[in-house]
């Protein structure tokens, strides 16, 4: 067996072998300090001293007399005042003498206290003391305990079922954990985020405290710099110490509206009374700013329509030329009367404000309304807008005016402004005419359009007027309609245009109807024309009568066009007018000129039609001879 390291080394301070399984110590010289040893000559030997010392240094002469008789006479004082001791604590003196234990050492007497410890091991009984281990025994019960758990732990394989049925469970639990982890983990993110926001913004303050207290002392006449001192405080909830700097800021720069309107803003939850007060002193200081007048505006009750109009007067008296405070005063509404009286005079005092004139336009009467816009024309020769709300006046009261009158009116102004060197782009005369056509002025728009296009040079500048109505194609349909028109009526002779132009016009009938008519007018023996407008009147309209008539009239004027017989036909059988559709098929094949083998083909079926449905009308014969009649002239053309 191998020899441990440790019996072969120094032992700690202080350590006592086999105090671990309950041995005791025990005292050595070591401990007590040197042993006195008796002298062959009778004496002891004194501490520290040297035995072949000699002289008088030496130390084997008896002790004196004196300090025997001192010796003696202190033992017989401790002795007395023992005993004295022992007489006044009397029978408690005896019982803790009693319960004292005396061990006799070398240097004298340990006592240890053992009364209360003895008192309590009387109730100890005598199956506990039994059972009290054996000093040495301490290693082996820990070994036993050990043992004995390890038993207790003993695993045993489980079965694949139990195993399969907890694993569901497991991923379950697994996942709910994850997601709880996921959101504790979150929520501590956020909180984190909060609490290092929240101590950079308690930085933030402080350095934004001291460099506008800075700021303020080498500038305390800047509002910016009082302002933006009182929001910091508010932004750190110090109301009241924003309260406090922004009334300094007043008191040091009282003609400043924009830290009257900040001191306002602070003293809102003071409440209506407390804020009037300021705004009285700001308004005192600040007669002539718009700001603090409407700011004055918003603390009276939004129902108090009196209090409201009596404080836009009281400005007005200040600021008789604010163009905002009169439209505000106007929009408060009142009889037609006064909404002139106060629009007369705000025209007079702020002349160049065309919203105003136009405000007095659309409540006045026409002659009324007229003659506001010559004195608008002379107080404003630039403004376009004066002859476009000429042109939608008189469409508002003439309803039959024509697009021609307007034209020539726009005309007119056009050539006003162009004499003041106001000159305006196409596409801005086509904005306007878009806005016309929105409000319903289609006419306004339309002789806007036609007097600007005038200025493109169709000849050269075709494919430019294609792509100015493509580009109004979808957002201003009607607009590109006018260009369109505008096209047909400049190359009346082009059919795509006209095509180009009803395919616009789908939505707006009976314009659609006139622009048809128009394009027969300019082309009478176009086939085409004719045969859409019938369309658009038989679907679009629902008016057969009126599509057979318009077919029947072309009929007239192109006998000999097939394409028209065949719509004729084709319109009466989609109608089931068969006893109509038999007469024009007679009628197409009897015209020598327009007989053709498609006429007969057409004549051929509405007669086998007739000989199925009604054999009473036609006898088969008569479609035989009819068949014979097609094949013979089909055989006879070259």
């Amino acid at each position: 067996m191998e020899r441990k390291s440790f019996l072969d080394q120094e032992p700690p301070p202080g350590y006592v072998a086999g105090v671990g399984r309950g041995a005791t110590g025990f005292t050595t010289s070591a401990d007590t300090g040197p042993v006195r040893f008796e002298s062959q000559f009778g004496g002891e030997l004194a501490d520290g001293a040297d035995a072949q010392e000699e002289g008088i240094l030496a130390q084997t002469a008896n002790k004196s007399r004196e300090d025997d008789e001192a010796d003696r006479i202190y033992e017989q004082i401790d002795h007395r005042l023992q005993k004295r001791y022992k007489k006044r604590s009397g029978d408690q003196v005896s019982a803790d003498s009693a319960g004292t234990v005396e061990i006799p050492t070398g240097t004298g007497a340990i006592q240890q206290e053992f009364t209360l410890l003895k008192s309590e091991l009387a109730q100890v009984s005598m199956d506990e003391w039994a059972s009290l281990p054996e000093v040495g025994d301490l290693t082996r019960r820990n070994k036993r305990q050990r043992l004995l758990d390890q038993q207790q732990q003993r695993t045993y394989a489980a079965p694949d079922m139990l195993i399969s049925s907890a694993g569901s469970g497991f991923k379950e639990n697994a996942s709910n954990t994850t997601v709880v982890a996921e959101n504790d983990s979150a929520v501590k993110l956020a909180e984190i985020e909060e609490w290092e926001q929240k101590s950079a913004l308690a930085g933030d303050l402080e350095k934004g405290r001291l460099v506008l207290a800075s700021l303020r002392r080498a500038e305390p006449y800047k509002a910016d710099l009082w302002i933006s001192s009182a929001r910091l405080e508010e932004q750190a909830r110090q109301i009241h110490q924003a309260k406090i700097l922004i009334s300094k800021g007043c008191d040091l720069i009282p003609h400043n509206d924009e830290i009257w309107l900040e001191s306002i803003r602070l003293h809102r939850s003071e409440g209506t009374k407390v804020c009037k007060t300021i705004m009285s002193e700001a308004l005192r200081l600040n007669s002539q700013s718009e700001k603090l007048w409407f700011a004055a505006l918003q603390l009276e009750n939004p129902g108090d329509v009196t209090s409201r109009r009596k404080v836009v007067m009281k400005a007005l008296e200040f600021l008789p030329r604010s163009v905002n405070l009169w439209k505000f005063l106007i929009d408060m509404g009142g009889t037609n009367e006064e909404q002139m009286r106060l629009l007369t005079r705000a025209t007079e005092l702020c002349p160049k404000e065309w919203d105003l004139w136009l405000t007095l336009v659309n409540i006045s009467s026409y002659s009324d309304a007229k003659a506001v816009l010559n004195k608008a024309r002379k107080q404003l020769p630039n403004e376009a807008n004066i002859w476009i709300t000429a042109l939608k006046l008189e469409e508002r009261e003439n309803l039959d005016v024509s697009v021609e009158k307007l034209a020539i009116m726009f005309e007119k102004g056009r050539k006003e402004l162009a004499n003041t060197l106001s000159l305006r782009v196409p596409q801005n005369w086509l904005e306007d005419a878009v806005k016309a056509q929105e409000e319903g002025f289609a006419k306004s728009s339309q002789a806007i359009v036609k007097c600007v296009l005038k200025d493109i040079s169709v000849d050269d500048e075709l494919d430019q007027l294609h792509a100015l109505a493509a580009s109004h194609s979808l957002t201003s349909p009607m607009i590109s309609s006018y260009i369109q028109q505008f096209i047909c009526e400049v190359q009346p002779l082009v059919i795509n245009n006209w095509r180009m132009l009803f395919g616009l016009l789908k939505s707006d009938i009976p314009r659609l109807y006139d622009m048809y008519e128009k394009a027969m007018d300019s082309m009478p023996e176009n086939e085409i024309v004719p045969l859409m407008y019938a369309k658009d009147k038989w679907i679009l309209g629902s008016d057969v009568p009126g599509a057979r008539a318009i077919l029947e009239s072309a009929c007239k004027v192109m006998p000999n066009s097939e394409k028209i017989w065949v719509g004729r036909l084709k319109l009466e059988l989609r109608n089931h007018e068969f006893t109509r559709a038999l007469t024009v098929s007679k009628e197409s094949i009897r015209v020598p000129s327009t007989s053709s083998p498609r006429l007969w083909y057409k004549h051929i079926h509405v007669l086998r039609y007739h000989c199925k449905r009604k054999p009473g009308q036609i006898a088969i014969e008569n479609a035989l001879a009819a068949s014979k009649e097609a094949l013979l002239y089909v055989s006879r053309e070259p």
